[in-house]
């Protein structure tokens, strides 16, 4: 009796290991709970080997690759960012440098030698309208009061940007002293012809 027990124990265990390692699994399936089946998702094909001399070959939908991170590619991809950020602050803090330099840069004395300048040249037939021309191509000085923050005397890509704006800030400047210059030349010879006329009237 007691050989027959064993020999029943014997081919259920038996009957068990063949049943597991001959299962075929259909595309699609869950592997987890396959302990007995080698997954590769580097590749779309999964091969389960069976203890027969037959290999099946089961094709699954692809899966997602999976990259690994190594300490390369993370210093590789740290320097792009850095670039990146570096690249963006540099053109964020030149248009901040160009807005105040439309805020903080004024030179009042160089709109009145341009109103004055161009108003004697009026008057001189020209001989100094060279006056407002010199003033518009002299390039700005940036002193340290005009800049509302002194760290930012340190930035290059802000000192930059504010020259460009004082620069072009200046430009207008004279332009809008030259103006005034011409308007004015214009009305004080105006005014002396009316008074030379009204003189010059027989009374």
């Amino acid at each position: 009796m007691r050989t027959c027990f064993i020999l029943w124990l014997l081919f259920t265990v038996l009957f068990n290991v063949k049943a597991q390692t001959g299962t075929q699994l259909e595309p699609g399936s869950i592997l987890s709970d396959r302990p007995s089946a080698s997954l590769t998702s580097k590749f779309d094909s999964l091969l389960f080997s069976q203890h027969r001399d037959l290999t099946e070959t089961v094709q699954l939908p692809a899966l997602p690759a999976v990259v690994g991170h190594t300490p390369t590619n993370m210093l590789m991809q740290g320097d792009l960012v850095a670039k990146a950020n570096a690249y963006k602050d540099d053109t964020t803090m030149y248009d901040l440098g160009k807005q105040n330099a439309k805020l903080y840069f004024h030179r009042p004395a160089v709109f009145n030698a341009a109103a004055f300048g161009s108003m004697l040249g009026i008057m001189t037939a020209g001989v100094t309208l060279a006056l407002p021309a010199t003033l518009a191509l002299v390039p700005p000085k940036i002193k340290e009061k005009d800049i509302p923050d002194r760290a930012f005397l340190q930035n290059a890509s802000y000192m930059a940007g504010y020259t460009a704006g004082a620069k072009k800030k200046k430009r207008i400047t004279v332009l809008k002293g030259t103006g005034v210059g011409v308007l004015g030349a214009a009305a004080l010879v105006g005014s002396l012809y009316l008074l030379f006329n009204a003189v010059a009237e027989p009374m």
